[in-house]
């Protein structure tokens, strides 16, 4: 079955009540059934034993059928209900997201296709929104700490894309149409098209699936102030799966996905985001290129030996603009003055900046930049189940890769290079125990000596209703950079550039995880768990102490103070019947680092109108969040509802004159802001709700039609002190990612 679009709403309560009342009726007056395990532990790719409280590493699991309830299309739409899952948008302009989780920025999360990381530092923020899901047999997210079986950057865990093997000859089509909120009234709807055919060989010894995705999002103006808070995109993304099985226990996978992005945000007026980038007054445009192929064979030897070898390839490449005429100057600026010399003319005053009133110097060329990066992995293991009650695996990771990024203003080229040797141990001492010990020694290009991250999880069962789980490890980053270093931010015409301190070291990190499991009967399903997790070197881009070009920002990537992350997570799930699944979840966390860290401003204080914002509380992280949804299945029908709460966090805003030369205030000339000063905002509490009803009908054997109704964000939450105009602070965003969506999905499988 196809997996859908992601955030659900559905129409007015006339038409999903009485859906909802009588899945309700339908519900308690049929006979419970035991609820899937929750909590799952990855081995091979299979599901847990459905009877039992699952194992002992704390793994939530999105299967196919939720993700289709919730209409997800891509990754960042299919986890969005996930307990202690978070979605945050960083950029006003081009819309880049990333994953929290645990109070942990996605830098610290690990993207994994069938246990291989296959997504690059160069691609992870915006790849989240660029990986489809309807070919996913489900996506498993670990949290705590992963080096031991997947290498540097799981501190705060993993998302594993576990894939769907077809079992018969068939395939399924899918359109979608969606209408988001606008100033001004109805416009052209967004849409999502895909597909896939599976051909399955006698015997199901061989098979081929051809799938295909194509999604358009189309600029949205928010405000009404010219300028996007939701940045055009068109997103290709074809892929190829195919299996053999040779023999009894052996089986050979080979996976090929390409996407194709384009994304523009900025000035919209007059039909700006069809002009050439460099010639309107800011603009942000991303190109993006993924080719990603892996290659897997499992062999059962016997009943005591296992293996598993795979390797993957991954090219991405990307072409970015970052800037505008307003900030870099040049003819169409509406300040342009051709009476004014330009700055590099101007006369210069004793401090050595040129004299207003000038024109900024026109450099079309300077936000323009390109990015690659090219990925060789290689994982090969061996579990041995030989010793009672034993199961002990060993195994080898290989990654090397290459980053380069090319820009007028900036040039980068670096190379990793990282061997991980890993042993890990399930043993079953009896019924009631479960512990999984592990060491991995990780020897990485650019550090010194080995990096050695020991872990051990533990799981005791007390009685047939209750278990907990513990675990404690160890984890680190490796000094690298990684694609918000790369993303550029643009305030009135700054460009950022970051480098990589020669004496960068590791970032490392120990956390601790506790926490009960209760099924009181089939109806029911709670638990809740602590965290803590402590970091030391976090990785923190310093701004230079001596900036001596105008326009640009040099940053440099070093190990700075200490911090923390402590929690609690609750969860609880009402399981009536087959017809009826109400979840509800909720976090309270802390971040903070040891001593203030600057996110703002010139730490000399030498200049009045870029004053130093310091906090020792971690940026746009809020102390709390959480999510409830129901799903209702009566007969033919299903409906969804979901509700996510967000609490405060804080978030930095530079702010700007953001008339420029209109303003009455000294200083400010033709093409150039006058920056007002920093501060440090906290944003208000949101809430999003979603809903959607769906009808299905079925005729021939293996024939069905699926018609769903529904509304993102039904209340149109979305940030209301958002910066206007083209000096505005993009980076200044929080909130919801989309404003208010209606949407019609109709699919066929067959």
């Amino acid at each position: 079955m196809p997996m859908k679009p992601r955030w659900i709403h559905g129409p007015g309560s006339a038409s999903w009540l009485p859906i909802l009342m009588a899945g309700l009726r339908a519900a308690l007056a049929g006979e419970p059934t035991p609820p899937p395990a929750i909590r799952q532990v990855i081995k091979g790719g299979a599901p847990p034993d459905e009877r039992n409280l699952g194992g002992a590493i704390r793994t939530e699991s999105v299967l196919a059928s939720e993700a289709r309830a919730i209409q997800a299309v891509k990754l960042s739409d299919a986890i969005e209900y996930t307990p202690g899952v978070r979605l945050d948008t960083t950029c006003q302009n081009c819309g880049a997201t990333e994953v929290r989780l645990l109070g942990l920025p996605q830098r610290y999360l690990a993207i994994l296709q069938d246990g291989l990381p296959m997504q690059s530092g160069l691609s992870a923020v915006y790849g989240i929104e660029q990986i489809p899901v309807g070919l996913l047999e489900r996506i498993d997210i670990v949290k705590g700490p992963g080096s031991v079986m997947v290498g540097p950057g799981s501190v705060a865990g993993s998302i594993n894309l576990v894939p769907r093997i077809a079992r018969e000859t068939g395939g399924f089509l899918e359109a979608s149409a969606n209408q988001m909120d606008r100033p001004g009234g109805i416009g052209t709807p967004n849409h999502d098209l895909s597909g896939a055919v599976h051909l399955v060989g006698p015997q199901r010894a061989t098979g081929l699936t051809l799938h295909g995705l194509e999604s358009r999002v189309r600029a949205i103006d928010v405000n009404g102030d010219g300028y996007s808070e939701v940045a055009r995109r068109r997103l290709v993304a074809p892929g190829a799966r195919a299996w053999w099985k040779p023999g009894p226990g052996s089986q050979v996978m080979v996976d090929y996905l390409w996407t194709h992005e384009e994304r523009r945000g900025g000035e919209m007026a007059g039909g700006a985001l069809d002009r050439p980038p460099e010639t309107t007054g800011i603009a942000e445009a991303i190109q993006s290129r993924r080719h990603g192929a892996t290659v897997t064979w499992d062999h059962e030897w016997n009943a005591d030996w296992s293996t598993r070898v795979s390797g993957g390839v991954i090219t991405v490449g990307r072409d970015s603009y970052y800037g505008g005429t307003g900030p870099l100057g040049g003819p169409a600026d509406p300040d342009w003055d051709p009476m004014l010399p330009p700055a590099s003319l101007a006369p210069v005053g004793s401090d050595g900046l040129p004299v207003p009133p000038f024109n900024v110097d026109w450099a079309p060329g300077l936000g323009l930049g390109r990015s690659t990066d090219r990925q060789g992995l290689g994982d090969a293991r061996v579990t041995w189940h030989g010793m009672e009650n034993h199961a002990w695996t060993g195994g080898v990771h290989f990654r090397h890769e290459t980053l380069r990024d090319r820009a007028s203003y900036r040039e980068v080229s670096d190379r990793y290079q990282n061997t991980g040797l890993m042993l890990e141990d399930r043993w079953n001492p009896s019924d009631r125990w479960e512990w999984v010990p592990g060491i991995r020694a990780d020897f990485h290009r650019l550090l010194p000596r080995p990096v050695v991250s020991p872990r051990v999880a533990g799981l005791w069962r007390p009685g047939p209703e209750w278990a907990w789980r513990a675990s404690a490890g160890s984890g680190f980053r490796a000094p690298e950079l990684f694609d918000e270093d790369l993303h550029v931010s643009n305030v009135g015409g700054d460009l950022q550039v970051v480098r990589r301190d020669p004496s960068l070291r590791e970032e490392r990190s120990y956390s601790m995880l506790l926490g009960p499991e209760w099924r009181p009967g089939a109806r029911w399903v709670a638990d809740a768990n602590a965290f803590f997790t402590r970091i030391e070197g976090t990785f923190f881009n310093e701004i230079d102490p001596v900036q001596d070009e105008p326009g640009l920002l040099r940053r440099t990537k070093v190990n700075a103070d200490n911090a923390w992350v402590a929690g609690a997570e609750a969860s609880v799930a009402f399981i009536p019947s087959s017809a009826l699944r109400i979840e509800a979840s909720w976090i309270e966390q802390r971040s903070e680092f040891d001593r203030p860290q600057l996110h703002l401003g010139d730490p000399g204080g030498a200049d009045p109108s870029d004053p130093a914002v310091l906090s020792r509380r971690f940026i746009r992280t809020p102390d709390r969040h959480g999510s409830l949804k129901a799903t209702v299945r009566n007969g033919r029908w299903e409906g969804f509802m979901g509700l996510r709460a967000t609490g405060p966090m804080r978030v930095p805003h530079v702010l700007n004159d953001l008339v420029g030369d209109a303003s009455p205030l000294l200083g400010s000339y033709p093409g150039q802001p006058l920056r007002l000063g920093n501060v440090m905002r906290e944003s208000p509490w949101f809430v999003v709700a979603d809903a959607s009803v769906t009808r299905t009908w079925e005729w021939n054997p293996g024939m069905q039609a699926r018609l769903t109704l529904g509304c993102r964000n039904l209340s149109n939450t979305f940030q209301s002190d958002l910066d206007t105009g083209r000096y505005r602070d993009a980076a200044y965003t929080y909130g919801p990612r989309f404003p208010r969506t209606f949407f019609v999905t109709v699919g066929l499988s067959f």
